[in-house]
């Protein structure tokens, strides 16, 4: 201190200035200044020493801490790497090496530019030189192509500048994250939440979750649409769903969602919604409990809006009500049924009650029980079943046959058959009845052509043996041989005009005539007939409508009628000829063909015999078909019946039932028009006129032509002979004088006998035609209605004859 005084003094002296003596305070003063200076100066050193050690130990640390750093670079999987201020490549770690493949020998000390020329066309260099900016810049998505290997990967890029010590930027450091993978997910992530909202749009099911404990509820898009609201407006909230539940449903919904928690049970409601249009909705909302503990319980589920499918079902049960055909729905695991429609109800004679729950089985519905084990075995091997014909019996144990259609459907989650059945019973019988019809008309064919071709060889044999009966003479033996062939080609003509009766062929003469006439007379004749034993009783329709008909075929048809029930009250009973008017409508008709719609006189003739069986009545009309002992009959009595009725232009309907007798209804078209008389003045056939007219002949036959043509000769006429009808008109057109009369067959080969006719009556007028023939054949069945004179085969000389006469006659008073 007193150095310092001193030293004070003279520098204080240079400039004049003296300092007075100390005093005893600033001495004591000075000595405790010199004292702390002395403390502070070993601190100092002390100081010192501390700050020289913990700057070595920085030092060490320091690097310490920078191997460390190194090491996390190099053994970074992601890319890292430093550049100057040059944007030369100082540090490269291997990370960086595998995320582009390339050495970092080829590239530290290297520009950026040159290592990756097109980083300037990218606009890749602004990173760097946002960096060497002082910028931190992170690029995201960043597609990059690896040289060697030309694969495309995607990384995340941070670039930042590098400060030394000063914080001057002397560089960059970028950070390289290769998110190639993560990237994939994510779009992966992105587009199945994509699929997942477009599925939930298409089906019209939403998703939602919901935790219970705080209350946090969350929606898809789609829900959000179903409940119709706007997802950027609204949250979702238990509120917002009560707002849209229809009134009726809200306390239902309510209390089942409020039970299902408390439990942290599962639940499944379906309600309606009332849109802010005013419009309906049908939900159905599905929760499944994902986590249920003491504190927490949280639900997912689905909102499906079924409105659409609502709406179909309600059409298809509308369809299914309503549709004509029995429909049933039952599962396929036990065949119970689910529901019925009416028609069904209708069809079986049930009632509702007595099938739902119930099989088929139960309600024994099938005629044959395989029947129902056919059906599943198709419908489960194909999946649906289509028109199969099979049986089954009402409620009432009656057969009826059904069509049956079914498809495999699932309804509940369980499968299901959906059946369809047609009931095609009378459909099968009419199809029976055609089928027999046609049958009938191919055999009546049959009959026919065999009969036409039979008659002209019985007119031949029946003509010659006239001829020979004449010329035995008073030969008793050959007279008696040539009757027994004349009485044998009688029995055969009557077999054949039966055959062409049932075959409708046969020659007939209609004029109008009553029903009730003609049984009238039948019934004088029948009681001989039928045989005490049988009681017979008549009832007649006063105004019974007139008919049109052969007269011969209906007294043919009411005897070989009650033959049949006479033969059927073997042991007595009761016969009922009954007539009647009936009107028959187009519904009617068509539910029996060929019955043709319009108004009928009918006959009825009924029995209280043996009756028949199904097979029987399906056989009856056939010809030869009889249930009699052999040589009790010919098996042609209801097939006459048939083909004379059908001849007629009406036809003929049986019922019958074992041990409950028969019923015959013939139906015979009313007759509209002024009924003809007999024209009175006429010639008898009686009369003698001179046999010295013209006659031409056309017959194919040759013996028949033959015969006739010798019969002509010897009876006076002049007769020109043709074999077919152009040879007649040849014969017509080169004969000089008159001819009075063509004697024509109907039925020829190329040329029908009314063709021929026509012609030769336009070239020849005046001149008379007679027809000849055993039937009508199919292209001459105009003929029967027109008034011409026709003679049936086989005819014999007298028959002829006559008809000649009258013929000639009638044309010789016309003149």
């Amino acid at each position: 201190m007193e150095q310092l005084h001193s030293l004070l003094q003279r520098q204080l002296r240079r400039h004049h200035v003296e300092l007075a003596p100390l005093t005893k305070e600033a001495q004591d003063l000075i000595e405790a200044v010199n004292s702390a200076y002395v403390e502070f100066d070993a601190d100092r050193r002390m100081l010192e020493r501390s700050l020289e050690l913990t700057s070595q130990e920085l030092l060490r640390t320091n690097s310490e801490m920078r191997a460390v750093f190194e090491r996390l670079i190099y053994s970074s999987t992601d890319g890292i790497f430093a550049f100057d201020r040059e944007c030369r490549y100082t540090v490269w770690n291997p990370a960086l090496e595998r995320l582009f493949g390339l050495d970092k020998l080829q590239t530290l000390g290297k520009s950026a530019f040159d290592v990756f020329p097109l980083l300037k066309e990218n606009g890749g260099d602004r990173f760097y030189l946002d960096a060497l900016a002082g910028k931190t810049v992170v690029a995201r998505d960043g597609a990059y192509v690896v040289p060697s290997t030309g694969e495309q990967v995607i990384v995340e890029s941070h670039f930042s500048p590098l400060l030394d010590d000063s914080g001057v930027i002397i560089g960059g450091l970028a950070i390289l994250r290769d998110v190639t993978e993560r990237k994939r997910a994510e779009d992966a992530l992105r587009r199945s939440k994509a699929y997942l909202a477009e599925a939930q749009r298409l089906s019209h099911t939403g998703s939602f979750g919901w935790d219970v404990t705080s209350g946090e509820i969350y929606w898809s898009e789609e829900t959000f649409r179903i409940f119709g609201f706007d997802p950027s407006k609204t949250r979702p909230t238990l509120e917002l769903i009560s707002e849209r539940i229809h009134p009726d449903d809200t306390l239902r919904v309510q209390d089942s969602i409020n039970r299902a928690s408390r439990k942290g049970a599962d639940w499944d409601i379906d309600f309606r919604l009332v849109m802010p249009d005013g419009s309906f909705k049908y939900v159905q909302v599905v929760a499944h409990v994902v986590s249920d503990e003491l504190t927490k319980v949280e639900y997912v589920g689905s909102v499906m809006d079924f409105t659409e499918r609502k709406k179909a079902e309600d059409r298809f049960y509308k369809a299914f009500d309503a549709n004509p055909e029995p429909i049933s729905i039952s599962t396929i695991s036990e065949g119970r049924l689910i529901d019925v429609n009416e028609s069904f109800l209708r069809t079986t004679g049930y009632q509702r009650r007595e099938v739902i729950g119930r099989t088929s089985q139960e309600l024994r519905f099938w005629r044959r029980p395989a029947d129902l084990f056919q059906l599943l075995g198709m419908l489960k091997y194909d999946g649906r079943v289509r028109d199969l014909e099979m049986p089954f019996l009402t409620k009432s144990g009656v057969q009826r046959m059904g069509l049956h259609s079914a498809e495999l459907v699932e309804l509940g989650g369980q499968d299901c058959m959906l059946a369809i059945m047609k009931d095609i019973t009378e459909s099968k019988e009419l199809e029976q009845r055609m089928r027999q019809s046609q049958k009938m008309e191919v055999v009546g064919q049959l009959s026919g052509g065999i009969a036409h071709d039979f008659n002209n060889l019985l007119g031949v044999i029946i003509g010659y043996n006239e001829i020979m009966l004449e010329e035995t003479g008073g030969n008793a033996r050959l007279h008696g041989h040539a009757e027994k062939i004349g009485n044998a080609a009688d029995r055969a003509a009557s077999l054949v005009r039966q055959l062409l009766a049932f075959s409708r062929q046969q020659v007939v003469e209609k004029r109008v005539l009553s029903l009730n006439s003609s049984v009238e007379e039948m019934a004088k004749l029948l009681p001989r007939l039928i045989g005490e034993h049988i009681e017979l009783r008549t009832t007649f329709a006063s105004d019974l409508w007139a008919v049109k008909a052969d007269h011969g075929q209906i007294d043919q048809v009411i005897m070989n009628l009650v033959v049949n029930a006479r033969d059927a009250m073997s042991e007595g009973g009761k016969l009922t000829l009954e007539t009647r008017n009936v009107h028959l409508d187009a519904d009617y008709a068509s539910r029996n063909p060929p019955t043709l719609p319009g108004d009928y006189a009918m006959l009825i003739v009924r029995d209280t015999g043996c009756g028949m069986d199904a097979q029987t009545q399906a056989r009856v009309f056939e010809p030869f078909f009889t249930t009699k002992e052999k040589g009790k009959g010919t098996g042609l009595g209801l097939s006459t019946v048939y083909g004379a009725v059908k001849q007629n232009g009406g036809f003929v309907w049986l019922e019958s039932e074992l041990g409950k007798g028969t019923t015959f209804k013939v139906y015979l078209p009313r007759f509209v028009g002024e009924t003809q008389q007999n024209q009175a003045g006429f010639p008898s056939s009686q009369a003698h006129v001179a046999a010295s007219e013209t006659i031409l002949l056309v017959e194919d036959e040759d013996s028949l032509r033959g015969l006739v043509e010798n019969i002509l000769h010897q009876s006076g006429y002049n007769v020109l002979v043709a074999a077919n009808g152009s040879e007649a008109i040849r014969v017509a057109e080169s004969h000089p004088g008159t001819i009075h009369l063509l004697l024509t067959d109907v039925v020829m080969p190329e040329m029908s006998g009314q063709i021929v006719a026509e012609k030769l009556t336009a070239l020849r007028p005046g001149i008379k035609v007679i027809y000849m023939s055993g039937y009508t054949g199919y292209k001459d069945r105009g003929l029967l209605d027109q008034d011409v004179s026709v003679i049936a085969k086989p005819f014999t000389r007298d028959a002829l004859l006559r008809k000649l006469r009258d013929a000639l006659a009638l044309h010789a008073s016309l003149k």
